[in-house]
């Protein structure tokens, strides 16, 4: 990877990268507060996926495949994990916070490679589900 980029204008000069690895880029755009576990959250204070959303984006240079090279916004929660845990996510995976905050992006809050119904289940189980027809908590 380059460590220099194009500069924004007209002018041909080299910038430095902002951020020499993906670990130092998520630390850079989060904030470290207390949580419900042992461990503190990992608050992202980068963008936000789409509006009205409480949920983290990044976007990612795609490294393999017939799309490599091109960029693409991703859950930053899902690189956080990717990235620290060093494991490769399943396109469809669920990836849970134990810590029910969806912005935290610590790897030790989260679990990889779930599924829809275990994630459904942790989220009635922890009081968090909405009922279709109120709207309300169950």
């Amino acid at each position: 990877p380059s460590t220099a980029r194009p500069c924004c204008c007209r002018c041909n000069a080299v910038m430095p990268a902002p951020y020499r690895n993906m670990e130092e880029r998520l630390f850079a755009n989060s904030v470290v507060v207390p949580g419900p576990l042992d461990t503190p959250c990992w608050i992202w204070t980068g963008r936000r996926a789409g509006e009205g959303k409480n949920q983290g984006a990044i976007n990612v240079r795609i490294k393999r495949g017939p799309n490599k090279g091109k960029v693409r916004s991703k859950a930053v929660h899902r690189v956080s994990y990717e990235t620290f845990k060093g494991v490769r996510l399943k396109r469809h995976s669920i990836t849970r916070h134990r810590c029910h905050n969806t912005l935290c992006i610590n790897p030790d809050h989260m679990i990889g490679n779930s599924t829809s119904k275990a994630n459904n289940r942790d989220t009635v189980k922890s009081g968090r589900h909405r009922n279709q027809h109120t709207k309300e908590k169950s």
